[in-house]
């Protein structure tokens, strides 16, 4: 195990501006191993080896509660923070929300709302070719889980909703490094509007389902959620995770997809025509989804280089060992999934987009451990079937009416929030697909 004081030099500077650039370097310069970054009160243990992994996530996940620091101040005790009995209460609540919606509703949802997104991206690229993409995937991404998960509409929730929702997660995903250690401060720049922001979200989630109810808008899901939490604290925390989780991941992977096939024109112009044949055969779009072998071998290459929870941070309960390391209770462990993922023991050349890693689409059975998008064991994503049949679905609809090329090459600077973002956006020359 390497021991890195945090506190100087590139690490510091990283953990100050772009945490998530600190965990790539780490998986390039360390690959696999185990790290002790030294931030003065604390020593965080990073582990990017696939046994702690298994062990923390799989085989004693019990003891490795969630550490979300700051979300849990602005998000409370919800699935996204909980542990324990409070986590399988509020799981049995909220899980079946997503797991009982029909694959055929989601197909249909997700065609007509990234349609809308197509359609609105060339109306600003008529204008100007380079289109900052994310706020219209955004906006398709929440309109598809809101609409097919509790029958709301998209339009029942101002604009401003999002954007708000973005400042307070932003906010918690960079404070949730910094509070460790308090000469990691946060600029009082970043703290501007945040509590506006946090009360204006927070005002609009009650109102707007009481308000669905008197209408009779929503569906029986709508009912069940609202039933099940007496508190508004609660009723925010869970609605938030639900819209959230259930998005902006979507929407984060399918912007990173977009980037690095602007990137691969020739890659671009195969899936394309690939996608256009099977439809043009009369296959459904569930067989599309189950023939494309390039788009599921592109979505899973875009979670690898990309994930969308690219740390998973826990603390230990009681003593444990991960590997040759004796845990403490109270030790805070970092997952990064960045390392299982840019591991080069295990993937060649990680750096590099590579779909030809998955063969007929699918991870090799080796590396099963080592590819963890949506996490592993009892914690493990609920939504993942409802993820990639709306990626699929999603790509396939830009794709076949939209053609993406790079801006420029600038380095990727992150932003992790509720998921994995490109700090700056990601821009694109977007034109019409012939």
């Amino acid at each position: 195990m390497r021991e890195i004081d945090a506190r100087e030099g590139l690490a510091a500077q990283l953990l100050q501006t772009d945490t998530c650039a600190l965990f790539y370097r780490l998986a390039q310069e360390l690959p696999g191993e185990q790290i002790l970054l030294n931030l003065g009160r604390e020593r965080l243990l990073v582990c990017q080896d696939c046994d702690s992994a298994q062990r923390v996530l799989r085989e004693n996940p019990n003891n490795y509660h969630k550490n979300f620091a700051a979300f849990t101040t602005y998000f409370g005790s919800s699935r996204l923070t909980a542990d324990g009995d409070q986590w399988r209460k509020l799981q049995k609540i909220g899980q079946p929300l997503i797991a009982q919606v029909e694959a055929g509703q989601i197909i249909h949802e997700t065609q007509a709302h990234y349609s809308i997104a197509a359609s609105r991206i060339l109306d600003v690229a008529s204008a100007s070719p380079v289109v900052t993409i994310d706020p219209f995937i955004d906006h398709a991404a929440a309109a598809v889980v809101m609409q097919t998960v509790l029958g709301l509409d998209i339009s029942d929730v101002p604009p401003s909703f999002y954007v708000n929702m973005r400042t307070v997660l932003s906010f918690c995903g960079e404070a949730s490094m910094k509070v460790y250690d308090p000469s990691l401060k946060i600029e009082a720049k970043d703290t501007v509007g945040l509590e506006n922001a946090y009360r204006e979200v927070r005002g609009i989630i009650g109102p707007l389902i009481v308000k669905a109810k008197e209408t009779g808008r929503g569906n029986a899901n709508l009912e069940r959620f609202y039933s099940a939490f007496k508190s508004d604290t609660e009723l925010f925390g869970e609605f938030s995770t639900l819209l959230f989780a259930g998005f902006d991941t979507t929407s984060s992977t399918l912007c990173w997809a977009l980037m690095l096939l602007a990137n691969k024109p020739g890659l671009q112009k195969q899936l394309r025509n690939e996608l256009r044949e099977l439809a043009a055969g009369g296959k459904t779009s569930e067989d599309i989804i189950a023939q494309s072998m390039t788009l599921m071998a592109l979505i899973n290459e875009t979670f690898r280089m990309f994930p969308p929870v690219p740390i998973l941070s826990r603390i230990s309960v009681a003593e444990d060992q991960l590997g040759a390391t004796d845990i403490q209770a109270g030790q805070k462990v970092l997952l990064s999934i960045i390392g299982l993922h840019h591991d080069r023991n295990f993937w060649t050349l990680p750096s590099r987009m590579d779909i030809d890693r998955f063969p007929g689409g699918h991870l090799t059975e080796g590396l099963r451990m080592h590819f963890l998008p949506f996490s592993a064991g009892p914690r493990m994503c609920g939504g993942s079937k409802f993820a990639m049949t709306e990626l699929s679905i999603a790509l396939a609809t830009l794709l076949r009416d939209l053609r993406f090329e790079p801006v420029d090459q600038k380095p990727v600077r992150f932003q992790w929030g509720a998921s994995l973002r490109h700090k700056d956006g990601v821009r694109l020359v977007v034109s019409h697909a012939v």
